[in-house]
């Protein structure tokens, strides 16, 4: 079983002083770098964040109103074998669905090229090149590059390294000014327009382990009533996780458990089977809290919620919660018993919303929510 070791080149800016975009990786497997890197080594199976930066945007005094900035989706597969894409594209981008979580521009970062501006930013997350676009909606707002050779904030994408992947991959913009440009407060093109690429080089054949879903699935929030006959003093006490090869045998100390307290459930026992581990807890998860349970290795897992009551989800217990559960339609039929089986009885009926009605009678009921919820840490979608 395999560490994180990642290792990389600190970017230099040279002596040109031309408008440039670079790109950079910043954490690997949710770990920071010391500093960006336009020269990596990583394995199959890492997980890279990468920053769009953009410098030296006024070599005549423009002020960018506007940049957009596309990766060139060959990119992907400039390896010798194998491919490095972004994070959850196959279940979405190549479905065409958007990918916001692993493709977005973070507007509150105060390095961010507009920041103090106000601005549309949008980014495409179907285009098989993702694409990133700010424009700053007053022109009177532009400004030219605060201090020249600093790198600015314009985007950010998350990629992985798939699992087959060997060779030297060069992560780059595409070029082509109807793909990547930066234009002054007149929409005039701000040029020579510089390119510099990321540089990953895959090293070595072990494959990091990591959770690729879990059952109950990431997100998932349970619905019922606390007990029944003598069962779990809360949620959920035993979750299946999936992880990305077979073989996978953890130890109790290679996972670590949160749920905002200072006493989370612990680890009672651990099963292997194949790819798959389950895990019994000492106790249900506790009731209004998020439960993460994590493989400290890789930094993936799962994250379940306990809320009685939440039949629909969303992490408030409220009126539609009722209308969720008597809304028989064939979808609502196909869902998963942990929200309809409220009185926790194996099945869903009648007593199950007279279960409801005792539980929105609780005192502050209406008042009862799980914290927002956060991205889940696997790759399976929600329920």
């Amino acid at each position: 079983m395999r560490l994180l070791c990642v290792s990389g080149l600190v970017t230099s800016v040279g002596l040109a002083q031309d408008p440039t975009f670079s790109l950079e990786v910043i954490e690997v497997n949710s770990i920071p770098l010391e500093r960006p890197v336009s020269h990596i080594q990583v394995s199959p199976g890492d997980v890279m964040m990468v920053k769009i930066f953009a410098r030296d945007w006024s070599p005549n005094d423009e002020r960018m109103r506007a940049y957009q900035a596309q990766i060139d989706y060959e990119s992907y597969t400039s390896g010798s074998q194998g491919s490095i894409r972004p994070k959850d594209y196959a279940i979405t981008s190549e479905v065409g669905a958007e990918n916001q979580e692993n493709g977005f521009i973070d507007i509150a970062n105060p390095m961010y090229a507009h920041f103090g501006a106000a601005t549309v930013a949008i980014v495409d997350t179907v285009t098989w090149g993702y694409r990133w676009l700010s424009v700053v909606i007053d022109p009177n707002e532009a400004v030219t590059c605060p201090k020249q050779g600093t790198k600015y904030y314009c985007g950010t994408l998350n990629l992985e390294v798939s699992d087959d992947a060997q060779g030297s991959f060069t992560m780059r913009l595409d070029e082509d000014p109807g793909a990547s440009v930066m234009h002054d407060v007149n929409t005039m093109a701000i040029a020579p327009l510089n390119f510099e690429p990321l540089i990953i080089d895959v090293v070595g054949d072990v494959v990091t382990l990591r959770v690729i879903s879990s059952d109950p699935p990431s997100g998932a929030i349970d619905a019922r009533q606390p007990s029944r006959h003598g069962g779990p003093a809360g949620g959920w006490n035993t979750v299946e996780l999936t992880f990305n090869t077979d073989g996978a045998k953890p130890a109790v100390a290679d996972f670590a458990i949160d749920d905002g307290s200072a006493s989370p459930p612990g680890i009672r026992g651990l099963e292997s089977k194949g790819a798959v581990v389950t895990m019994v807890l000492d106790r249900g998860i506790r009731a209004g809290r998020w439960t993460t349970i994590s493989y400290k290795a890789s930094g993936t897992g799962t994250r379940i919620g306990y809320l009685p009551g939440d039949v629909d989800n969303d992490g408030n217990i409220s009126v539609h919660d009722m209308l969720a559960l008597v809304d028989r339609s064939e979808g609502a039929a196909a869902r998963a018993l942990y929200r309809f089986d409220i009185d926790r009885n194996g099945e869903s009926g009648v007593p199950d919303a007279l279960r409801l009605i005792d539980l929105f009678a609780a005192p502050a009921a209406f008042r009862a929510a799980l914290p927002t919820r956060e991205t889940p840490q696997t790759g399976s979608s929600q329920p």
